[in-house]
């Protein structure tokens, strides 16, 4: 009878560790793929903050290049408008001088 209990003691305790075994093997399998599910969503989480921020960067370097041109523009309209207005200054200076002359011709 000792015999027997001893017998089923150990195949009791062989059976529980197969069983503690089993359930450790599935609980680190689920675990695994619960780590790597959790790494792939924070990596497409990632992979989309990086284009948002990419696409902001080069939205921002367009509006760069687009205010630098419009300076560009506004700086070339503004030595342009310059040239003008001191050509006629200059133009009626002498239009100034010729009727100046006139008038000195006439006395």
């Amino acid at each position: 009878m000792l015999f027997l209990d001893t017998y089923f003691h150990i195949q009791f305790k062989q059976t529980c560790e197969q069983l503690v075994h089993g359930e450790r093997f599935r609980l680190e399998q689920e675990y695994k793929l619960k780590v790597n599910e959790l790494n792939n969503k924070w990596q497409e989480q990632l992979e989309k903050e990086k284009q948002t921020l990419r696409e902001e960067f080069n939205n921002l370097l367009t509006n760069i290049d687009q205010k630098h041109h419009i300076h560009e523009v506004s700086e070339e309209n503004e030595k342009e408008l310059l040239r003008r207005m001191k050509k006629e200054a200059e133009d009626a200076l002498v239009r100034q001088w010729q009727a100046a002359n006139e008038r000195l011709a006439k006395v």
